[in-house]
This record gives C-alpha cells, sequence and structure tokens, in this order.
C-alpha cells in the first residue's frame, strides 16, 4: 500500500473545514432557520474554492499516476466492485431514509416535516439547485475522497491496524454528515475497502460522484411535487415504511456480499 498525500498544512487546512461545517450544524439549534442558510451559503461557498484549489493541487501532485489510475478504472473487477458499494448505499440510504421519516411521522409531526423540508428550503431556487448540483455532485465527492481516503485513511494506517484505521475513517465521515450519521459511515467504510482493494482514488471517486448525483437528482424531482401535509403523513405511515424496510433488507444482503467482495485484500 503506497503511502499518499502526506502535507501537513493541506490536511489542517481542510480539518479546519471540517470543523467549520459541524459548528455551522451546532449554530442551527439556536439560530433562525433562515439565518442559519443563508450564513451556510455564505461559508460554504469559501469551503468550496478552498475544495477546488485543493483539487487543482492534488492534481498536479498525483500527475505521475494519473493516467495509471484512470486506466485502472477499465479492471472490470473494480467496476463490479463500483457498482455492489453504489447499490449497497442506495438501497440501504434511501430505506433508512423512509424507514426512519415514517417513524417520526407517527411519533412527531412537525419533526418529520422539518428533516422532510430541509434539502428543499436549501434548494429554494433554480440557482440553489443548480449551484448545489456542480458541488454535491462533482467538487464534494472529489474533495471528500482525497481527504478522507486519500490523507485521513493513509495516516490513520501508520498509527493503527487496518481494521482500526478503516473504522475511524468511517467515523469521523460519518460524524462530519451529520444526521445521515450511520449510512455514511457504513459508505465510508465501504469507499476505504474499495480504495485500499485497487490503491486507486478514482474507485471511491466514481461511485461517490453517482451517488451523490442520484441524491441531486432526486432533490430536482422533489421541487415538482408538492403534497399536503394529510397526504404525505398518510404515505409515509401506510406505504413508505414497508417499502423502507424491503429496501433496507436489501441493502443489509448487499452489504454482506460487498464486505465478502472487497474483504479479497487481505485485513490485519
Amino acid at each position: 500500500m503506497r503511502s499518499e498525500f502526506s502535507k501537513v498544512t493541506i490536511f489542517r487546512a481542510i480539518i479546519g473545514c471540517g470543523i467549520i461545517q459541524v459548528l455551522m450544524a451546532m449554530m442551527s439549534q439556536w439560530m433562525s432557520a433562515s439565518a442559519v442558510i443563508e450564513l451556510s451559503w455564505g461559508v460554504e461557498a469559501i469551503c468550496y474554492f478552498m475544495m477546488s484549489a485543493y483539487i487543482i493541487w492534488q492534481s498536479t501532485y498525483r500527475l505521475k499516476t494519473f493516467k495509471k489510475d484512470i486506466e485502472g478504472l477499465q479492471n472490470k473487477e473494480l467496476l463490479l466492485c463500483v457498482l455492489l458499494v453504489f447499490m449497497t448505499q442506495y438501497f440501504m440510504s434511501v430505506g433508512g431514509y423512509q424507514v426512519v421519516l415514517s417513524i417520526l411521522f407517527y411519533t412527531n409531526e412537525r419533526l418529520a416535516i422539518q428533516v422532510y423540508e430541509e434539502p428543499l428550503l436549501r434548494f429554494s431556487s433554480q440557482q440553489d439547485l443548480l449551484f448545489a448540483c456542480i458541488t454535491v455532485s462533482i467538487l464534494v465527492p472529489i474533495f471528500e475522497e482525497f481527504l478522507f481516503r486519500g490523507v485521513i485513511l493513509s495516516r490513520f494506517m501508520n498509527w493503527f491496524s487496518m481494521i482500526g484505521a478503516l473504522g475511524l475513517m468511517a467515523l469521523c465521515f460519518g460524524v462530519l454528515h451529520g444526521v445521515d450519521f450511520i449510512g455514511a459511515t457504513i459508505f465510508g467504510f465501504l469507499c476505504g475497502m474499495l480504495y485500499l482493494k485497487f490503491e486507486n482514488i478514482w474507485a471511491p471517486i466514481l461511485v461517490h460522484l453517482l451517488n451523490n448525483a442520484l441524491t441531486c437528482l432526486s432533490f430536482s424531482l422533489r421541487q415538482e411535487v408538492h403534497p399536503s401535509l394529510a397526504t404525505l403523513t398518510q404515505s409515509y405511515i401506510d406505504h413508505q415504511f414497508k417499502e423502507g424496510l424491503v429496501l433496507l433488507s436489501v441493502g443489509m444482503i448487499l452489504l454482506f456480499f460487498t464486505i465478502k467482495r472487497l474483504n479479497l485484500v487481505r485485513l490485519e
């Protein structure tokens, strides 16, 4: 396993961006939603600029292996593993979201509405949605993979066993994603295994791009649908919960086979 991206200054700067995002989430507890949303976009714009600069810098650093890594994406085994990770993440995230939201609609309708509408409020205009799709679908996946799989995982492997490094990296990834902690932790662990198996940073980048692009597409479609509160509540209580359980069950089965497939690389 080759060592990658050990620039201390860059590492600390990127961690700083993560801390800013965590602080933004904490601020939402005592500030109005509109203020948080407005301030969040300003902070995120700075973070995205730093992401872009980091990606450009990192790309020049990796020019020697870039061609080899891209050619490696033609590996059929790699593409199969990418597909498995993507499908596992899709079924588990969608299924888990529907189950959790259905329970919230049954127990705490007000909180359920907030969870349901939060992404729609952030993407309330076509300009916001377009900006989000560009950043979330392209910049964010590349940035997060360089950071978590390239920097953090590589550093943790110098200090811990491979399993320990994977677990800690996945937890860090999950914490940064807040509400979606469990799903993001599992996704981070699978992306880490994918990276270690093929030693190609573009393998997890590819699956991350697909995952985030699908998320943006779902937000776009939800912008066109405006169900009433009663219809929404009844739908989640009567149908979405059962569908979510089915999707989550399929995701758990896929998770087993995906880890088994990726575990062909020996974990110390």
